[in-house]
């Protein structure tokens, strides 16, 4: 950081070097000279001297001439008149035609002030106004004259020019020679002089403008507020650097491009402040515009010098870019650093332009304060350029965020809808199922309930009897693998024992219930709930028709084969035992019960059990084989 501000001091120091080489007498009568006296174009003749008088008169004054010395950094006699008064001031030179060649000829002038006719030999060739009330201000405006063949003399010429105002007087710079030559000089004085300017202010007013409106829109980035303060006071303070016409009464005028230069500087300086965020801003920016404010009734009540307007500006451009340079301990950003320099060029363009003013020096040969708003559009834009592509980028970032979050959201979003699809159908299903249930408890119940109770009533065969009760049980059975037990084993057999147990007591059989932890199988629905029932309805059926058992022990546990976790349901009676390689006798029971295991991706078994009778087990996958493929796609 210290590194930094030797830096920093070392570029104003070489700056102020250059400056005051440039306002040098010694580097400034060169580059003057190499400006208006260019050798590969032909002669030129720059006047170091010239007779003035001052009068208030149409025509040509033939005497009262008085000869005034012009080898100095005094380019110009500088009367001011009674305000409201135009008055006129004469100034004549004389050249030889011999001296200049054959080529054609031209007069360039500048800083004359205001209403400017020429004469050559008593002959009018030049005026810078339409009517005499016209409000012309030419104090900075170069003027190039190409003068005809028949207006010269071949030998002494004499070129009279006549300037009047109601404000202040002078004849300027008066140069005649080859007009190619100076028509450079008029190219090089015009751009510098009124071009730049305009091109500067107004592209500075146009970004002040654009400022203005996103302060409106944002209205907490006051600085925005400051840089359009800045633009459109440095127009106004700069306007008669390039304006063709007053656009309203002189003193006023010029009064306002007096005081603009202040404010400029005020809101050069707290638009810097604040967005360089200075400590202590909010209280030296109501200071300054409040001390202009008293300055600026000062001197337009007691006419005082312009010195006293001139010198806190000068004042304020030092103080904040010291400030500014100060602040960049705390914060080391390219912002303070090239907005401290603008504000340092601000010092050295007012001690150049102070110097020229007051005669002190040449300097460069034009004003340098009408860029110095300009240096301040650059800055801005520089700073407002380098933070919107950190904003560009940032948001480039939240964008990439946004859509991968977007996707994800979509992603989730058809997830949810798939599963309120499901959702729908299951809804359906259980709507159907229940149904279902509902017609065949009320329908078909109903009427095998009535057709039992007629048969019993009428002492119908015992077969008629037992197979209208089988029927009935069977569509119990079949309503139970209907209701929604979520894949739990131990309810879905459960209420299969609660169904038997009629049959279970009308045959003399002690059930008992032996459930061990099992969880819910998931892919347990009714169809698959149906093909569980059946199987124990089998197995118990078996038991009470032929084991001729006295206990029954229904249950279930866990029990791992073959690596893969599941569940082992059993029915176990103590009555005679049961050869699985017997023959059935045509029976079909044990191996439709194997084939419904299969379909269940389960393991049927049939064995004589430890302690006599028969055992039969049911072994199903918490897992089946296609949901762990599913699992392992996934």
């Amino acid at each position: 950081m210290k590194q930094r501000h030797k830096v920093c001091l070392r570029v104003i120091s070489w700056l102020y070097l250059l400056l005051a080489i440039a306002a040098s007498p010694a580097f400034a009568r060169p580059l003057n000279s190499f400006l208006s006296t260019p050798s590969a174009d032909g002669p030129v003749i720059n006047f170091t001297e010239i007779d003035v008088q001052l009068a208030d008169q149409d025509l040509i004054p033939t005497s009262g001439w008085v000869r005034e010395n012009r080898n100095g950094i005094k380019w110009y006699s500088d009367i001011r008149p009674i305000a409201g008064k135009a008055q006129t001031l004469w100034g004549r030179v004389r050249f030889d035609r011999r001296a200049l060649g054959n080529g054609p000829i031209a007069i360039y002038t500048q800083d004359n002030r205001e209403q400017i006719k020429v004469f050559v030999n008593s002959k009018e060739v030049f005026r810078n106004f339409a009517k005499p009330d016209d409000r012309v201000l030419s104090w900075y405006r170069p003027y190039i004259i190409p003068l005809s063949s028949d207006a010269l003399k071949s030998g002494e010429n004499e070129i009279i020019f006549r300037v009047s105002s109601t404000f202040s007087l002078a004849v300027g710079r008066i140069e005649i020679g080859a007009q190619p030559a100076l028509q450079k000089r008029y190219a090089v004085q015009n751009t510098v002089r009124i071009t730049g300017p305009i091109v500067a202010n107004y592209a500075m007013l146009i970004m002040g403008l654009a400022a203005l409106l996103m302060w409106f829109v944002r209205r907490v980035d006051t600085e925005l507020l400051f840089f359009a303060l800045t633009a459109v006071m440095w127009m106004v303070r700069d306007y008669h650097f390039f304006a063709i016409r007053l656009p309203f009464d002189p003193v006023i005028f010029y009064g306002l491009t007096v005081y603009a230069l202040y404010f400029a500087a005020a809101a050069s300086s707290a638009f810097c402040l604040v967005f360089l965020k200075i400590p202590g801003r909010e209280k030296i920016i109501p200071v300054m515009f409040g001390f202009g404010l008293f300055v600026c009734i000062l001197h337009a009540a007691f006419r005082v010098t312009e010195l006293v307007v001139y010198i806190p500006t000068f004042l304020i451009a030092i103080l904040t870019s010291f400030l500014g340079f100060m602040d960049l301990r705390r914060a080391k950003t390219p912002d303070h650093m090239f907005l401290s320099l603008v504000m340092a060029s601000l010092t050295l363009s007012s001690t150049h332009d102070f110097g020229r003013n007051e005669e002190l020096w040449h300097g460069l040969g034009f004003y340098l304060q009408p860029y110095i708003g300009f240096t301040f559009m650059l800055a801005f834009l520089l700073s407002f350029g380098r933070r919107s592509l950190a904003a560009i980028t940032e948001l480039g970032h939240m964008n990439q965020t946004l859509e991968t979050r977007i996707a994800e959201a979509r992603d989730e979003l058809g997830a949810s809808e798939v599963r309120r699809q499901a959702l729908e159908v299951d809804r359906a299903i259980v709507t159907e199922r229940e149904r279902m249930m509902r017609e065949m408890h009320d329908g078909i119940g109903s009427n095998l309930v009535t057709a039992l109770a007629i048969a019993e009533k009428q002492q119908q065969p015992a077969t008629t009897i037992k197979t209208l009760r089988r029927a009935v049980a069977d569509l119990k059975i079949t309503v139970d693998s209907l209701e929604p037990v979520k894949g739990d084993l131990v309810v879905l057999i459960g209420n299969l024992r609660h169904r038997m147990a009629q049959d279970l007591k009308a045959a003399g059989l002690i059930s008992k219930w032996e459930v061990g932890h099992c969880s819910p199988l998931p892919w347990i629905d009714a169809s698959n709930a149906l093909h569980v029932l059946r199987i124990f309805q089998e197995a118990i059926s078996n038991v009470i028709a032929h084991s001729g058992a006295t206990t029954l022990r229904i249950g279930c546990h866990e029990e791992v084969r073959d690596g893969v976790l599941g569940v082992v349901a059993f029915v176990t009676d103590d009555g005679r035992s049961i050869d699985p390689e017997a023959p059935s006798h045509g029976g079909k029971g044990l191996s439709n019960m194997r084939g419904r295991a299969e379909s269940l991706h389960g393991q049927f078994a049939i064995a004589p059990a430890e302690d006599g009778g028969t055992r039969m087990t049911l072994w199903l996958p918490y897992d089946r084989p296609e949901q762990r493929k599913s699992s392992e796609t996934r």
